[in-house]
């Protein structure tokens, strides 16, 4: 796909704030910077985006109007996340005085990687728990609002606005063959995140965070299976620049690097790198030196086109609209019709979708 003038004008501001881009080099109307703003608000990215936006020379911003809503925008963006930082803490220390060591999987967590923290939009607060599922789902349903269990996590709501998943896994594979391998790995992982402390900048709060080179695998893997089971967003898309950013000031060996690769090869995850890897060097400009295989045009538009459809998480692709919030027949043949266009490129995970789905539905009634 070729990018138009507004999708330009946000790529060309997302690398101002990411610090790969100096200036803007196309001059946007009233009615494009809307544009962009929104295009922004369905990426889930506007506080990213505004770092850019605020450095730029006066005769550049956008409309007096639009800049101030923008502005308020971002500061309730920061009022959330302080919210959620003082939350995840919360919830993490009362997981582990009650016998649960745990770690912060994605939102709070990666957002320590962020210059500004604050200014990455939040999500719910996920917690990979230490213990046996059938422990961890017993002491889940003693709390208000909990949900029905489903493979990985089990989830409860505080109020309206903050949610919590509670992980029994991180993640996992749609081959049932190669998730075992998978699920091995994580519990062979899991000591070492759970003791990964990283201060929260500005607070008193501590939080247990996984090391990078764990996050390069299991965000990848995260990523990927979104991209299969609703979408995903230019949001996750800079959690793994910061992420990979990460890991090369870590100064890994080349030992070390190939071993990780090993484990991003036997988890099928290969050739959607690449495609991800395009996006980040040539949307999002990181360095070639920072990403651990070559990239792939051809993967990487094709993954950037589904990226333009459904937004963060499908929220914006009109047939997962309809289809939101409910789980029949219609909708599950209606989802698995959506992936069919991905066979050529991804057959193992398409074919293998529809079996786990209906297996994990059946863990969930069981549970």
């Amino acid at each position: 796909m070729t990018l138009n003038k507004i999708e330009n004008a946000f790529f060309e501001l997302l690398r101002i704030a990411l610090g790969t881009q100096e200036k803007m080099t196309v001059a946007l109307n009233d009615a494009e910077w809307k544009d962009v703003a929104q295009m922004a608000v369905k990426q889930s990215v506007l506080g990213i985006l505004f770092t850019a936006v605020e450095t730029l020379p006066e005769e550049q911003r956008p409309y007096n109007d639009l800049y101030i809503d923008m502005y308020k925008w971002v500061d309730t963006i920061e009022q959330r996340n302080e919210h959620m930082n003082k939350l995840t803490a919360s919830v993490s220390n009362r997981f582990r005085k009650d016998g649960f060591p745990n770690c912060i999987l994605k939102g709070q967590g990666v957002a320590l990687l962020y210059p500004k923290p604050l200014r990455r939009h939040s999500g719910d607060v996920d917690v990979w728990l230490k213990g046996k599922r059938k422990d961890i789902i017993k002491y889940v349903r003693k709390i208000p609002n909990s949900e029905r269990p489903e493979y990985h996590h089990i989830g409860f709501k505080l109020n309206k606005n903050d949610v919590i998943e509670v992980h029994f896994t991180p993640s996992y594979m749609f081959n049932i063959f190669k998730n075992p391998n998978m699920q091995r790995w994580f519990e062979s992982q899991q000591d070492a995140q759970i003791n990964n402390y990283t201060p929260i900048p500005n607070t008193e709060y501590k939080i247990p965070t996984p090391t990078t080179s764990f996050n390069v695998i299991y965000s990848l893997n995260h990523i990927f299976r979104h991209f299969f089971n609703g979408g995903i967003g230019v949001r996750h898309i800079i959690d793994y620049f910061y992420i990979l950013n990460a890991y090369d000031s870590e100064h890994h060996t080349e030992q070390e690097k190939a071993e990780l690769l090993k484990v991003i090869e036997q988890f099928n995850m290969t050739k959607f790198l690449t495609a991800l890897s395009w996006i980040l060097a040539n949307l999002l400009g990181q360095e070639r030196e920072k990403l651990l295989v070559e990239p792939n045009e051809d993967e990487g538009r094709f993954f950037l086109q589904e990226v333009f459809i459904s937004g963060n998480f499908g929220k914006y692709d009109p047939q997962q609209q309809r289809n939101h919030g409910k789980k029949n027949l219609f909708t599950f043949f209606n989802n698995q019709a959506r992936i069919m266009r991905f066979f050529s490129r991804y057959p193992e995970e398409v074919c293998w979708r529809p079996i786990v789905s209906i297996k994990n539905q059946i863990v969930a009634h069981i549970s």
